[in-house]
């Protein structure tokens, strides 16, 4: 058995005013093509398919034309992630498995699995421990002990190879896998899985970890969002996984290229402005000791897909601006407090012109009647 693990496709998603459909729509063609010449038998996508529980028309009809093509050829297993409305996801459900796309919004294929030859599926989408408690009758408070109660009452052929398909943070002993800022993050411990709870299947494909990892065991792994979601993925190497099931596990990553990565830019406003044009996802970073004028639109006739503009004020002046000066200010003139404060938000003391500035300023106030 060969098959296909990806994950955490969040079609819909935007970057600020910028449309990810043609992004989204050129990797899953790569992913297509992956499953083609890899003549995989099946193809897992783990969860957090769109990017909202409301999807957008056109992420929807892309979802369409992608299943369509990868299940002309093979079955394609997918789960809800916590993006996602299960319910919504699973519409037609029984309609779409007579034709080689099972979805699972529910507990169904996870205690009754999908067989594909002499290998068992388990189907197992984002949950709470109360939708556990309700459909099972089992006091559940965590999500370790959910998932630990739906796989103790999950169907099992002693003989088959056994795959499991989860949305949900798995963990390793306490060792918490790599994450990026556009995950929810946990809260307490109490979403965390332990790997121990996989213990019998052969391979554990996840979504919801945007970086490509594995995760107490080689068989254990997140195959990672396609595509970077945010600045703290650009060091992604993006990828899906090929895995081959027999008398033992194999596991091939296949890469996949963003049509626009992200990167971060850094120096002075002018400096970047002489740089070679770029059209990826950027970030620029900007040195200058002061705000720039309109700096985001002259950006863009250099990066006409920038995405954010921020200041990397230079720390070591910080270090000159006397805590004593920050004190005291009731007894300052208003000049000495403007320049307290320009003090501690430039970390730099003005200059004279701009002390001139200031000073003309506090006069016009001043005559005001």
């Amino acid at each position: 058995m060969r098959f296909l693990h990806l994950a955490d496709l969040h079609l819909g998603k935007r970057h600020d005013a910028v449309e990810l459909g043609a992004d989204q729509r050129d990797v899953l063609e790569q992913i297509t093509d992956v499953a083609d010449r890899e003549r995989v038998d099946a193809v897992l996508i783990c969860g957090d398919v769109y990017d909202r529980s409301v999807p957008p028309a056109d992420a929807v009809a892309l979802l369409d034309s992608f299943l369509t093509t990868l299940a002309a050829k093979r079955p394609v297993l997918l789960i809800a992630g916590n993006h996602d409305s299960a319910q919504r996801l699973s519409f037609a459900g029984t309609l779409l498995e007579k034709q080689n796309v099972y979805m699972a919004g529910d507990l169904r294929h996870a205690l009754a699995p999908l067989t594909l030859g002499d290998t068992d599926f388990y189907l197992l989408p984002y949950l709470h421990p109360a939708q556990v408690k309700e459909q099972l009758g089992v006091d559940v408070h965590t999500m370790d002990e959910a998932v630990r109660a739906v796989l103790t009452q999950a169907a099992c052929h002693p003989d088959h190879h056994k795959v499991l398909l989860a949305h949900l943070f798995a963990t390793a002993s306490g060792h918490l896998p790599e994450r990026s800022d556009s995950e929810i993050s946990p809260v307490g411990g109490l979403d965390d899985v332990d790997v121990s709870a996989f213990d019998g299947f052969d391979y554990v494909a996840l979504g919801h970890i945007h970086g490509p990892q594995r995760i107490g065991r080689d068989t254990i792994r997140y195959a990672g969002s396609p595509l970077p979601y945010s600045f703290s993925e650009a060091h992604h190497h993006k990828s899906v996984a090929v895995v081959d099931i027999g008398d033992t596990v194999q596991v091939r990553l296949c890469p996949l290229r963003p049509l626009h990565a992200m990167k971060e830019v850094r120096g002075r406003l002018e400096e970047l402005l002489q740089a070679h044009p770029c059209e990826d996802f950027v970030h620029a970073v900007l040195t200058d000791e002061t705000p720039q004028l309109n700096a985001k639109a002259r950006l863009e006739n250099v990066y006409p897909n920038i995405l954010r503009v921020t200041y990397a004020l230079p720390p070591a002046r910080v270090h000159n601006i006397p805590l004593a000066a920050l004190t005291g200010a009731e007894k300052k003139d208003d000049l000495t407090l403007f320049a307290d404060f320009f003090a501690e938000k430039c970390r730099r003391p003005m200059d004279e012109a701009e002390q001139q500035v200031i000073v003309q300023m506090l006069n016009a106030g001043r005559e005001q009647p």
